[in-house]
């Protein structure tokens, strides 16, 4: 039987014909605007100058007229401390984009920025300055309920939704984040779980925590925050969160409603129904599964 050319001819157009939409597809003006804001906001051509201070101590630097380099300005005979010009010189060379520069104030914390005065103010072209505080003092006296002491994140590779069953990872992710909080697990007096009310992961997370936490499990209080509004998917950890914060500050803990039937694997004081009076130093946050992407917050009150 002969092929007619035709019909090859059709048949490579119907195979070829997808890929060609999905690589030459038109985009909405609207993503392309948003990306571009994304983008302009990210890049550290955006950057103006970024002024660094320490106390009575300060460094600054403003980008040149052809906006190539970046030019100290400090009096010739102004005193920098070494320390001080080898952060600064770090967030310039290191730091491709604003997001970075915030996640690197605990790298930064060696060159002494762990003072009560320590702050950074970034100038964004066009935009309204960025400040960032590494020390204790808030001198906008913002409202604070919370301080961020410790964080983890492990990777299982297990599953796309599922939760290893070993738990070695999530283990390994609430371990670490206890150890850079420099608190030991008798000192969490609250433990806000990842909780979705699915049998084989909440069996998993309870299991996880029961390993890392020995005996005081038994004493522990938790809930979970998704048995009152949903599962709010890629927001559940902000959620978790500032339920947290808010509970330490008002010493109110939160309940896991609906709480009618226990799981006999799950055999630990999940704060049924009704929230709880108590006065919590530090608290742990979960968020454990999609992606097999395991991550831990440890909160201290503020003071």
């Amino acid at each position: 039987m002969t092929v007619k050319p035709a019909v090859v001819l059709t048949a490579l157009i119907l195979l070829l014909l997808p890929i060609y939409l999905y690589f030459d597809r038109p985009e909405l003006p609207a993503i392309n605007e948003l990306k571009q804001q994304q983008e302009s906001l990210l890049k550290l051509d955006a950057i103006d100058g970024i002024t660094l201070v320490r106390g009575d101590e300060s460094i600054r630097y403003k980008k040149t007229a052809d906006g190539k380099l970046y030019q100290l300005l400090q009096p010739a005979n102004a005193f920098i401390p070494q320390d001080l010009m080898q952060a600064m010189a770090a967030l310039l060379v290191n730091a491709r984009q604003v997001e970075v520069v915030a996640d690197n104030t605990n790298d930064l914390s060696q060159w002494g920025l762990d003072h009560p005065r320590s702050e950074m103010t970034i100038d964004s072209a066009g935009g309204q300055p960025i400040q960032i505080f590494f020390g204790s003092e808030n001198p906008t006296h913002t409202a604070i309920y919370a301080r961020i002491e410790g964080y983890a994140s492990t990777c299982d590779a297990y599953h796309r939704v599922q939760m290893d069953p070993d738990g070695v990872e999530i283990v390994r992710c609430l371990e670490t984040a206890l150890e850079k909080a420099g608190r030991s697990p008798d000192e969490i007096g609250y433990v806000n779980y990842h909780g979705t009310s699915t049998q084989l992961n909440d069996a998993i997370e309870a299991r996880c925590v029961r390993r890392v936490f020995g005996r005081h499990a038994d004493d522990l209080p938790g809930s979970s925050t998704k048995s009152m509004i949903g599962h709010p998917q890629g927001a559940s950890g902000a959620a978790g969160v500032a339920a947290t914060a808010l509970a330490m500050t008002h010493g109110m803990l939160p309940p896991t409603i609906n709480l009618d039937d226990r799981d006999p694997a799950c055999e630990m004081d999940f704060i049924p129904h009704v929230a709880r009076n108590a006065d919590v130093e530090a608290a742990l946050c979960n968020c454990l599964g999609f992606g097999s992407k395991n991550s831990a917050l440890v909160l201290g009150r503020a003071r």
